[in-house]
């Protein structure tokens, strides 16, 4: 939005106060007709007259745009007034009211000539060629418009150029509309998009008791997201699962705001960022903006304007050792400050839009520091997934037999993964290939995952040379697919441990030299010199790499896909480190575990899924060492490997990376060992990995490095003590927890469904949002029962068991107990009340 400035000169004469007083007395007389004498003179210079010069100026750039074609030939004097009413803003003259004259005239003349050869963008092409033209006449054309120059070179200062701003959205549009996507050549985001069911909600910050937060269902996300907007400036933050589309709804809402709002006087200026491209994020907001888009000088941009900022990929930003990104974080305030205090600004409008994975935005919604609206995207239904489908086989040209129908998903299995639009992309693109449906027919009918059918997609790849450009390149004659996969393996690896979404060509084969042979095992890295691993690096442009922000440059084309060969190699990498370990030299193998496991945490939002599913994979082989890895972690447990690193906090921090994430390995594995292999690895069908002596100091020494997210599951806690301290989703389920100590602790989304023999120990215990179901019998110490809360916790099918008469100085607040039972002659204390809850954690 042009910026309403005070001054409504355009003439040097108008700084004359001799004129203004003329013009004051003629206004108290209401002598109309000296009033319009008074102001035409003062319109009027010695030479020429300003106001005139500038419709000529607005003509002539008018014309010189391709898609005018001269149509505006008549200079109208009546046009002058409109630069006394309406001052220009040299920086965006589009914004003007004589532009849009023009415009409705041109639009007139190109019906009556029957010129309907417009598509949906030329207003946008129009605005960015009249911007560039205007500006090259105010350059070049001084002489013919010296008044109109001299009064614009007063008027401007080194604000953004309009033509800039344009390109950036057009960039955009283009993209959305005609751009291929990048697995499937055939596609296009604006002709494949269908917008998704969605869940908004206001949070109202500062959150106070009596204001009840309500759900809105909606069948479509961008038409929720563009109300959002209209209505309020409060902060969008759209959420989802990996897969869901948050970038393709960004850029289709991107689009689609342009489009609604293009042929008004003063359209809004929209701006889409990627979080993973901002660099440094421990500098001032302006300087990370002006980076990204040279036009944002300072917060000056934004006043006086209509702008919509979308920050892409929240979650693609997360600190390498697992830790919350303070910088993030600070960042994150920064822009809800800029955005508060940018709307308290008359004639200034800053909506701000977040995306990033639910998990994610939960860990860090303590940074929204005001009020906003959350938006849950959510899983494609059978409806969303036919009209996917209709427009797939309308691209794709799919006719009679051929053409997709979700009957044919069923068949081969693909059901569970059809509900997120990239595996329904994914799977769509297999099936409508011979190659691609041969490999997903080898398995037989058996219900395929993420996982298998990320490995089925990199194997077809691989045979398919499936390239984004056209060129055939020649690295598969020498590259067998193991080495092509470790290498993917290690690519990803290097990526994650380096912090990177984007990576250098360059930067990446200095990493994968120094790092990932002794890692990994690809004897081609150590026989390829480094100009010969930087050409194959670079040919490996296949379906999941694009190019980069720079010209040598390598980035997955999806995170999860980043996400899945991470845990592919870690997983695939420890087999190689269990085959290596020796019993009377332990110590042999700790550089190599410190490399693999200390680098990168495993978290559940992004890694989870795909470790479970993988190790499932794997389990054959991962079985025959099992006793080895066993070994290794109670050698982690106890502290007993050997850092190199003389800096104290670096050992501490490497240690606890270290034994967080091979925790994460083998409590999804040992689960799943055959019975005799659990009763001869740990006396007992239950896995225990804890002593109760251990298990204090290694979630002590979590803490200390801020891993709060656990996603490791735990089978025998038999009498552990979980004594003052904060456990977060934490997965105890079918675990024994009998007669465990949870004195002053706290528990949040943590589930203890079907746990065993419990006879807890509960004093001063606080669990929020916590699963106690299917439990055959929930039992409470006796005389340990004290000051406890469990509030939002569910009792579903669970069997409450105490020899106490009454659980009086237990507290359930708004709990889920209506299919609860009790022991005969129990008492609950029930509070169904909303309570403030006490302050235990952050």
């Amino acid at each position: 939005m042009a910026a309403k400035l005070e001054k409504r000169t355009v003439n040097p004469n108008f700084t004359d106060p001799v004129w203004y007083t003329s013009l004051a007395v003629d206004f108290l007389d209401l002598k109309l007709g000296s009033i319009a004498k008074t102001l035409a003179k003062g319109l009027k210079s010695e030479t020429t007259d300003t106001a005139s010069e500038l419709v000529s100026m607005f003509i002539h750039a008018f014309n010189q745009c391709k898609d005018s074609k001269g149509y505006i030939s008549a200079q109208k004097t009546s046009y002058e007034g409109l630069f006394v009413e309406h001052q220009i803003d040299p920086s965006f003259p589009t914004h003007h009211r004589l532009f849009h004259i023009l415009l409705n005239e041109l639009k007139r003349k190109k019906l009556d000539k029957n010129d309907f050869s417009l598509d949906d963008n030329w207003i946008s092409e129009l605005r960015q060629d009249f911007s560039t033209e205007f500006e090259e006449l105010v350059r070049l054309e001084r002489d013919n418009y010296k008044n109109a120059c001299l009064y614009i070179d007063k008027l401007k200062q080194e604000t953004p150029i309009e033509a800039k701003i344009i390109q950036h959205t057009n960039e955009l549009i283009y993209e959305v509309e005609h751009e291929p996507l990048a697995i499937e050549h055939q596609l296009t985001l604006h002709r494949s998009y269908v917008s998704p069911n969605c869940v908004s909600q206001i949070v109202v910050i500062p959150t106070k008791d009596e204001v009840e937060q309500k759900e809105n269902n909606s069948e479509c996300l961008i038409e929720t997201a563009v109300n959002s907007i209209e209505s309020n400036v409060q902060p969008i933050v759209i959420q989802g699962q990996p897969g869901h589309g948050k970038t393709s709804s960004v850029k289709m809402l991107a689009r689609t705001i342009v489009g609604l709002y293009q042929d008004t006087k003063e359209p809004p200026i929209v701006l889409l960022f990627e979080f993973k491209y901002l660099g440094n994020l421990n500098r001032p907001i302006i300087d990370i903006l002006h980076q990204r888009a040279s036009f944002i000088n300072d917060t000056t941009f934004f006043h006086g304007k209509k702008v919509v900022l979308i920050m892409d990929g929240l979650d693609e930003r997360q600190a390498t050792d697992g830790s919350s990104d303070q910088f993030l974080r600070d960042f994150i305030t920064s822009l809800f400050d800029l955005s508060l205090d940018i709307n308290k600004k008359q004639d200034s409008r800053l909506n701000l839009i977040l995306t990033g994975r639910s998990q994610y935005v939960g860990q860090i919604q303590s940074c929204f520091n005001q009020t906003h609206t959350i938006i849950d995207i959510c899983d494609f239904d059978s409806d969303k997934q036919q009209i996917w489908l209709d427009s797939f086989n309308i691209q794709k040209e799919l006719k009679g037999n051929s053409q997709l129908t979700l009957q044919k998903f069923r068949r081969f299995n693909l059901t569970e993964l059809v509900s997120q639009p990239i595996l329904l992309t994914i799977s769509s693109i297999m099936l409508t290939d011979a190659d691609g449906k041969q490999l997903i027919e080898e398995y037989g009918g058996q219900q395929i995952n993420r996982a298998e059918i990320y490995r089925i997609i990199i194997k077809w790849s691989y045979e398919k040379r499936w390239h984004k450009s056209a060129r055939v390149e020649s690295w598969k004659n020498n590259l067998c697919f193991d080495d092509y996969f470790k290498l993917l393996q290690a690519i990803a690896f290097e990526m994650s441990r380096l912090g990177e979404e984007t990576i250098k060509i360059t930067t990446l084969v200095k990493a994968l030299k120094e790092n990932s042979k002794n890692i990994f095992n690809i004897d081609i890295i150590d026989n390829m010199d480094n100009n010969s691993l930087e050409k194959l690096c670079s040919q490996l442009r296949i379906s999941f790499f694009f190019q980069g922000v720079e010209e040598k440059a390598f980035s997955f084309i999806h995170k999860s896909i980043k996400d899945f060969l991470f845990v592919v190699g870690i997983v695939d990498a420890s087999l190689l480190l269990f085959d290596d370990y020796n019993k009377r030299k332990p110590e042999k193998i700790d550089p190599e575990l410190i490399s693999l496991f200390g680098q990168k945490a495993i978290t559940k939002e992004d890694h989870s899924e795909f470790l479970f599913q993988w190790i499932h994979l794997r389990k054959e082989r991962l079985d025959e060492y099992a006793e080895n890895a066993r070994d290794i972690w109670y050698r982690l447990a106890q502290f007993e490997i050997n850092i190199t690193s003389t800096n104290a906090f670096i050992q501490q921090r490497t240690l606890a990376l270290t034994t967080f994430n091979y925790l994460q390995l083998v409590s999804r594995w040992f689960p799943i060992l055959d019975e005799q292999v659990r009763v001869k690895l740990f006396n007992s069908e239950f896995v225990s990995l804890f002593q109760k002596s251990s298990f204090i100091n290694i979630r002590s020494l979590f803490a200390s490095q801020r891993l709060k997210n656990e996603c490791y599951v735990f089978q025998n806690l038999k009498g552990i003590d979980f004594n003052g301290a904060e456990y977060f989703d934490c997965d105890f389920s079918d675990s024994n927890i009998q007669g465990c100590h949870l004195r002053s602790a706290a528990f949040i989304r943590c589930n203890f469904t079907r746990v065993k023999e419990s006879a807890l120990n509960l004093v001063n215990t606080f669990f929020l949002t916590c699963k106690f179901d299917d439990i055959e019998r929930l039992r409470f110490q006796r005389g340990t029962v004290y000051a406890s809360i469990f509030k939002r916790c569910s009792f579903e099918n669970t069997y409450i068991h105490s020899r106490h008469e009454s659980l009086g100085k237990i507290i359930f607040q708004e709990c889920k107990m209506k299919t609860t039972s009790y022991s005969p002659n129990l008492k609950v204390n029930q509070q169904t009340k909303k309570e403030a809850s006490p302050k235990i954690f952050d």
